[in-house]
């Protein structure tokens, strides 16, 4: 009896350790204004072609020359381990890739700071970095800019942005450009859109040793 009562406790203790995916921030523009959690390069514009890949009507463009960041930042965060970020990137215009004479042309996410994601991509010339996994890429085309073919990313089903590893209250996520050959303008931009951030919430100790003790009585109860 006392080994099938450790096992319990254990078997319940274990399912209230597991975070819970909770989503914290949500926003696709439409409303034709960034929400206040943004800040620096926070234009909205017509997202024009990219509406087929579930757009809306708005997104977020960054085309600003030299390359400037925009910043999300979100505060009082519940207790949580880790972050994902979900967005759709566009990759606006005639981006150069690792070269060619025109690159590098970069897309960098930074969280507090740090490098999460870091890849060049090319339209117009030379070669991306990037290898999409599975689900990632939407297509490519020219979606109403300046005329250069676009691409279409949905960085929501690539797994180096789940589950980052993160318990601060306060988190910090900017998004920039990056490369000498980044000219910005109707060259080359790059559009945020659905951008959705899920912490993974973890119990509050409280909860823990409740649901241990909740096994351990119910336990005696049916002996």
């Amino acid at each position: 009896m006392k080994k099938l009562i450790t096992l319990a406790v254990v078997a319940a203790c274990s399912a209230t350790a597991f975070a819970d995916p909770l989503e914290v921030f949500n926003d696709n523009f439409e409303s034709g204004a960034a929400a206040p959690q943004w800040s620096g390069i926070v234009s909205v514009e017509n997202s024009e072609g990219y509406s087929a890949f579930g757009a809306g009507a708005k997104l977020l463009r960054n085309s600003i020359w030299p390359a400037a960041t925009t910043t999300l930042t979100l505060t009082n965060l519940p207790a949580h381990d880790s972050v994902s970020i979900n967005l759709l990137l566009g990759i606006i215009d005639s981006w150069d890739g690792d070269g060619s004479g025109y690159g590098p042309d970069g897309f960098r996410i930074k969280v507090d700071g740090s490098e999460v994601f870091h890849h060049t991509f090319a339209v117009a010339t030379g070669s991306s970095n990037y290898v999409p996994p599975a689900g990632v890429f939407l297509g490519q085309g020219s979606y109403g800019f300046s005329g250069w073919q676009d691409i279409a990313y949905n960085l929501g089903n690539d797994p180096t942005l789940d589950n980052i590893p993160h318990t601060a209250s306060t988190l910090t996520i900017d998004f920039d450009a990056t490369g000498g050959g980044w000219q910005g303008g109707s060259d080359e931009s790059f559009g945020l859109d659905n951008v959705q951030i899920v912490v993974n919430a973890v119990p509050a100790p409280g909860a823990f040793a409740l649901a241990g003790a909740g096994a351990l009585v119910g336990l005696r109860r049916r002996r």
